[in-house]
């Protein structure tokens, strides 16, 4: 970094440079796998069309996030859903790099969020850049609801 000191008639005749943040073509790819449920509290009635969303949070909010959903569990009753599910996010080096799943009963009358998680996935793209490549192991992450000032929601294995 430098610093020009000008009086003020250069700076009026000097044009200032842009200085943006140099961005890496470095690409990756998150290769996440849905493989179940248990315990997801079914929200009205004897059973539940079970449904995970997968979103990519890149940059916070200035940028769209990547959005993916698993096929629908239909007649869940006991709160465990199956699905061997796989979802892929194409992604580059970003800054808070998030991928937040949700889970709901997707119904007639819409979707009604049961649960969620966030991954902050900025340790494991560090670790990958290190390595080449990096693969995890089947974890079960735990779901809250936030509307029910966090009460657990439920797992999924992931």
């Amino acid at each position: 970094m430098w610093i020009d000191v000008l009086d003020a008639d250069e700076a009026k005749e000097t044009t200032m440079l842009k200085i943006d943040r140099t961005k890496t073509d470095e690409k990756y790819e998150v290769r996440l796998i849905i493989w179940e449920t248990r315990d997801v509290p079914i929200p009205n009635g004897s059973s539940m069309n079970c449904q995970i969303r997968a979103i990519y949070e890149r940059e916070g909010l200035s940028v769209e996030p990547i959005i993916k959903e698993t096929d629908l569990h239909r007649g869940c009753k006991t709160g465990r859903a199956m699905f061997n599910w796989r979802m892929i996010f194409r992604i580059g080096k970003d800054d808070f790099p998030r991928l937040k799943l949700q889970v709901f009963d997707s119904g007639v009358g819409g979707n009604e969020a049961i649960g969620e998680l966030t991954l902050n996935l900025k340790t494991s793209i560090k670790l990958l850049q290190k390595v080449g490549v990096l693969e995890d192991k089947k974890i079960w992450v735990a779901f809250a609801n936030p509307n029910k000032g966090g009460a657990p929601a439920g797992f999924c294995l992931i």
